[in-house]
């Protein structure tokens, strides 16, 4: 991804002159470095070497997975507007006041105490009951998706992520389709990907010359 954003830069330089043809390298080592982000820059400019976390971060607090009674879901409250909505979505305003949690310090030396406040009080309803709510509050917050739950959401399907491809025995089956939409290219996806040894005889016959009772006993000695 890194190296075809490059390559449109540079492909953009040259239309407008501001470059020629160019070489452009990257590498998995400068991928892995560049994603650390933030968490990357930490260290050049304080010092500080951050621990691990999980789904949290440790200078904004609430943010991260809280337990509800059926499942985990992910709350970022990054602003003192977040903090107030939150509390009040929950019931509890009196929390916004409590002076454990007056200011995001405050909620980060605190973090063990305001975790227990909040899941004692996320753990009384579902995760579906509770997203709705502070959706409508327009608090950041999101489920954690398995897999089939990702790849089955309505808008996954809606933006055609998950497309139908005929298989070899001519039933569909589903693919990943492309991440993106072209107006002047809207491209689509071919034929599911061979079955094991699909083109068994085409390879061994065709391009090594193996004679097809070569080729059933190589399948009857078990070797293909």
């Amino acid at each position: 991804m890194l190296i075809y954003g490059a390559i449109v830069s540079a492909l953009f330089a040259r239309a407008n002159g501001r470059a020629g043809g160019q070489r452009i390298e990257t590498s998995l080592l400068q991928s892995a470095i560049a994603l650390l982000s933030f968490r990357g820059l930490n260290y050049p400019h304080t010092g500080n070497i951050d621990d691990r976390e999980g789904a949290g971060y440790n200078v904004i607090i609430p943010y991260g997975a809280y337990r509800c009674i059926d499942d985990d879901i992910l709350i970022g409250a990054g602003t003192e507007a977040n903090w107030q909505a939150l509390c009040n979505a929950i019931d509890t305003p009196s929390l916004a006041s409590d002076p454990r949690f007056i200011t995001n310090a405050l909620h980060c030396a605190n973090t063990d105490a305001l975790r227990g406040e909040f899941e004692t009080i996320l753990t009384m309803a579902s995760a579906d009951m509770w997203l709705m709510r502070f959706g409508a509050a327009g608090i950041p917050s999101a489920p954690i998706n398995t897999i089939d739950k990702a790849l089955d959401h309505p808008q996954v399907r809606a933006n055609d992520i998950v497309v139908p491809a005929e298989a070899n025995d001519g039933a569909a089956m589903g693919l990943l389709g492309i991440p993106f939409a072209m107006s002047g290219m809207p491209g689509k996806t071919g034929k599911a990907p061979p079955a094991p040894g699909q083109h068994n005889a085409e390879v061994l016959g065709n391009l090594l010359g193996i004679t097809e009772a070569a080729i059933a006993k190589l399948a009857d000695d078990g070797v293909i």
